[in-house]
């Protein structure tokens, strides 16, 4: 059997471009001047097909801390993305950036979905809470690995939970989140 490579496409300008400006609307790609030392969240303009495809669901090239994913849930939450505020004598270089009213209500219904009924449903998520599992791959081949994630909100808290190589979002890193809510 013969296989064929194809080299990757380069992307279509509009849809990178689209994906690259919703990320930077909730944080992604700004500067955190939050008066400790802090990388901030990089997103990269897909480069191909393959690459806007692994965006659109969180993998690629980007990268996030618990902090910057949690300023994300913050922005879902009451639909304005403020840079995050650790020392709140720091002057912020940046400016808050509204979502469009139609992206927090969609938002809002389908991470309402993810702890319902979706990946976090058996996390033991109290009432009301709205969130994203998810998965961060590391490594290679045989060797491959996950980092579990869970971010969200409830109410006026917002939180984002990485549990190193501990696999999947919704079974390992949503039922932190709910210890965590239902102490809070």
């Amino acid at each position: 059997m013969q296989h064929h490579v194809r080299a990757a496409r380069p992307v279509e300008a509009g849809g990178a471009a689209k994906l690259l400006d919703a990320a930077e609307d909730v944080g992604f790609n700004q500067p955190l001047t939050i008066g400790v030392p802090a990388t901030k969240a990089s997103f990269p303009k897909a480069q191909s097909d393959a690459e806007l495809a692994a965006e659109s669901f969180g993998q690629a090239r980007i990268t996030a801390s618990p902090l910057s994913m949690a300023s994300v849930a913050a922005a879902i939450a009451d639909g304005t993305w403020r840079p995050p505020t650790l020392v709140p004598s720091m002057k912020q270089k940046l400016s808050e950036r509204e979502l469009p009213a139609k992206v927090k209500a969609g938002m809002h219904q389908m991470m309402s979905a993810v702890v319902t009924k979706g990946t976090a449903r058996s996390a033991g998520l109290p009432a009301g809470t709205h969130g994203k599992t998810g998965t961060a791959e590391f490594g290679t081949g045989e060797k491959l690995e996950s980092h579990a994630w869970f971010m969200g909100f409830k109410g006026d808290v917002a939180f984002a939970v990485v549990v190193e190589g501990g696999g999947g979002g919704g079974a390992v890193a949503a039922p932190v989140a709910a210890t965590f809510l239902k102490n809070y």
